[in-house]
């Protein structure tokens, strides 16, 4: 997701969205449309790619001590390493973790849409 190969909702041939219905029923939730929206939107202002932002988050966790890139491909694995030419400042972080707490926002709302739509049926 953190590619940007799923913007706008498109599921691009030979993804794994298009092996797993429920991984592309999500992919249209808002929860997951709206920030990463946003999160395309930063990293096009930074002028890198949106992994190379969700990289540095990572590598920016005091919890996390290593990062699995999954990479299939030589050019995934450049494509990862761009993080490396992002200087991820506290304005930077404030922006991603900002997008985050939406997102959650989106979830809680979505969960109870749902609980609320099963107990009026």
């Amino acid at each position: 997701v953190l590619t940007g190969k799923y913007r706008d909702s498109k599921v691009p041939a030979g993804s794994r969205a298009t092996e797993r219905e429920n991984l592309a029923s999500e992919l249209k939730k808002e929860y997951y449309k709206k920030p990463l929206e946003e999160l395309c939107q930063l990293a096009e202002d930074l002028n890198v790619p949106p992994s190379s932002i969700a990289l540095q988050w990572l590598y920016h966790q005091k919890a996390v001590s290593s990062a699995i890139i999954g990479a299939k491909t030589p050019d995934q694995i450049m494509e990862n390493l761009k993080c490396f030419n992002l200087k991820f400042t506290p304005e930077i972080i404030s922006k991603v973790e900002m997008i985050l707490e939406k997102r959650k926002a989106l979830i809680f709302q979505d969960d109870a849409e749902g609980i609320l739509k099963k107990h009026d049926t």
